[in-house]
């Protein structure tokens, strides 16, 4: 079965739109910063373009290209000021809202479909963003930069998993969001081994800019996060492997499998041991408990050796980067002191927190020194590398039982229930990828919007029928 042609008045039209959503913006920020006062008449008609733009591109096309074409600039989350382009203006948000806005308006794609169901992972959302917006308002932290705070609490990601049954309900619409995917792993593949073979080659050049410390040295991607950018060619690689399947042409089975074997390639070079267990338990998780990948088990064992032996026999410097990085302590003990200073401020206030986006705030006063291991540099403002630990020390255990309830139901209806046609394939991966971001959320502060969007918009696309037919009943 091949990949489904886009008519071209719709390419027409969703190529028009994209133009006006991220050309407009981009030249608006380029008059800002050229003009000491931009003319306020010039942006505001650069901001009636941009709504122009998606009014045309929502009434005229699928939500499913929507909030494929956000879900891929969203690796972009965060860092398009690096482009000139203020977050504010950000053209994966305006597209994943647009798409949101579009599915719960009904329009005439997806016209004939019952809306979305409140399915129970609906209300456990619910629940928690109220939790969270009300610690926000009480502690006056939302309106420290709102846009972003509303991302940290998942809220788009949450709309995006809210409305995908719908937008994704056909096997054409699942495969526009595979090969959008399929293209950012090719793209992030690339790029990670031009980081760590030809940095000067990089698109955009902050990706590769030593002034940005962070992950520097490692294969980051525009996420400037080595465990987002490879949690996110680990999703790219399964999108491949459900492409793959889809299609009979020679060529694109071809691509696909390049892809596959590149992102395999990119997991290695972010020189992360995040990235590396997740990958591997979340492969070997989705291959050993789905019946019909089983017998898969061994080929995927051994092409993942043979990856990663490639990868340090040819590329120069690997193995002592990666050896350098597997035996360093300071991180872990880092992440100690900072989980320990968490732990210790759930103790001293266990059910309501400190307080929404507080933790850098009042945490030094909960740092100590541990008999094992030395207190070393670790800071406040670098962030709980364990996302339960950060969830309970801000919202209390309230807060952060109610986040893992959400968690846990939207998985269990995407894992569950009837699966015709290709979600058998996107079960699976939502398996491999609740895996991964297992083992993100123990390690790491997953801040990445990226990673909580991929994983609630996956799980939306897989609880599909459950959640279309509860729509029916209402």
């Amino acid at each position: 079965m091949t990949a489904a042609p886009v008519p071209r008045s719709r390419a027409g039209v969703l190529i028009a739109g994209a133009v006006a959503v991220i050309a407009v913006p981009l030249l608006a920020a380029a008059a800002t910063r050229a003009l000491p006062v931009a003319p306020p008449l010039f942006l505001l008609a650069c901001g009636l373009a941009g709504v122009l733009g998606l009014a045309v591109i929502a009434t005229r096309t699928a939500p499913a290209w929507l909030l494929s074409l956000g879900l891929v600039l969203s690796s972009m989350a965060g860092h398009w000021d690096y482009v000139g382009l203020p977050g504010i203006l950000a053209p994966d948000r305006l597209l994943l809202v647009t798409g949101v806005v579009a599915t719960l308006a009904r329009v005439a794609p997806v016209r004939d479909r019952p809306g979305p169901a409140l399915r129970p992972s609906t209300w456990a959302f619910g629940l928690f963003l109220a939790c969270a917006l009300g610690s926000a308002i009480f502690h006056a932290t939302l309106l420290i930069d709102p846009v972003a705070q509303l991302d940290r609490m998942g809220v788009t990601a949450i709309a995006c998993f809210f409305v995908a049954p719908v937008a994704f309900a056909r096997e054409s619409e699942r495969r526009v969001l595979a090969w959008s995917l399929v293209a950012l792993g090719a793209y992030l593949a690339v790029t990670a081994l031009l980081e760590l073979t030809a940095g000067g080659l990089v698109v955009p050049g902050f990706i590769a800019d030593p002034g940005i410390t962070r992950h520097f040295g490692r294969a980051r991607g525009p996420f400037l996060e080595s465990e987002a950018d490879g949690y996110a060619m680990f999703a790219c690689l399964i999108a491949a492997l459900i492409a793959r399947h889809g299609t009979t042409s020679p060529r694109l089975r071809a691509f696909t499998l390049a892809v596959i074997a590149l992102c395999a390639l990119g997991i290695v070079l972010t020189l992360t041991r995040t990235a590396w267990l997740g990958a591997i338990l979340g492969a070997f998780a989705a291959l050993a408990l789905t019946p019909s990948l089983r017998r898969y088990l061994p080929a995927a064992a051994a092409a993942a050796v043979v990856v990663v032996l490639g990868a340090f026999a040819l590329i120069p410097g690997l193995s002592a980067a990666a050896g350098e990085r597997a035996g360093n302590q300071e991180t872990l003990w880092d992440r100690q002191n900072l989980n320990t200073a968490a732990v210790n401020m759930v103790l001293d206030q266990p059910l309501i927190g400190h307080g929404w986006n507080r933790f850098s705030a009042v945490a030094n006063d909960y740092f100590w020194q541990a008999e094992s291991f030395p207190l070393s540099v670790a800071r406040a403002q670098t962030g709980v590398h364990n996302l339960l630990l950060a969830k309970a020390s801000e919202l209390g255990l309230i807060g952060a039982a109610l986040w893992l309830l959400a968690i846990i139901l939207a998985l269990r209806e995407g894992l569950t229930g009837p699966a015709p046609g290709d979600l058998g394939q996107w079960r699976a991966g939502l398996l491999a990828l609740s895996v991964f971001y297992g083992v993100l959320v123990m390690v790491t502060p997953a801040a990445h919007p990226f990673e909580l969007l991929v994983l609630l918009l996956w799980a939306g696309v897989a609880a599909g029928p459950a959640a279309l037919d509860a729509g029916r009943s209402r």
